[in-house]
């Protein structure tokens, strides 16, 4: 018996049992729920339960937080769900979403996957202009690869997020790579 196995299902219980859950995944802190009516759980159950840290509700979701031990709940909730551990697939919700919902979910598949990256690269440039404060000069070649690799991802974010919003919408990823380098051609940049 798993350690996460009375949590588990608790949480099971509690967000309507294994006939209201259509979809699970997780990500850092959260098991991620896409319940057929969010109405039957319980909220303040899973708020208040031993093992979880609280509730958000978003975008369609109904997440449950758990802490730095999701990975372990969620491998037994899927285990007394009797569903695959893949985290890959979520089935998408057949009920119609709010136009603000839908564009939020095409803002987040086009940036989300790419933060941590965004984050290395500004904090690449915060190392660059230490070094320069220390009194490396600018034309120096660290000085100089720092600063390529800091732009590198910003100069190529709309072909990034072209790729990651054309896999979100289900389209060939080549188009949204041609769409993101039409963005940074240099005529329409004014770059000539």
């Amino acid at each position: 018996m798993n350690k996460y196995s009375e949590l588990a299902a608790a949480v099971i219980s509690n967000v309507g049992g294994k006939e209201n859950v259509r979809s699970l995944r997780h990500c850092i802190t959260r098991l991620r729920f896409v319940l057929k009516d969010e109405s039957i759980a319980n909220d303040e159950i899973i708020k208040s339960m031993k093992g979880t840290i609280g509730l958000v509700k978003a975008a369609g979701e109904y997440m449950v937080v758990i802490g730095e031990h999701v990975p372990e709940v969620y491998d037994e909730v899927c285990a007394q769900l009797g569903m695959p551990t893949s985290n890959v697939k979520v089935e998408v919700s057949k009920e119609k979403k709010s136009f603000l919902d839908k564009a939020l979910g095409v803002i987040r598949s086009g940036l989300g996957p790419t933060l941590n990256i965004m984050c290395a690269s500004g904090v690449l440039k915060g190392i660059l202009v230490i070094l320069q404060m220390c009194g490396v000069p600018a034309e120096s070649g660290i000085c100089m690869l720092a600063n390529a690799a800091g732009d590198a991802f910003f100069y190529c974010l709309p072909i990034i997020m072209g790729y990651n919003v054309a896999k979100h919408l289900e389209i060939d990823p080549f188009y949204g790579l041609i769409l993101g380098a039409s963005m940074i051609y240099p005529s329409i940049q004014n770059v000539d």
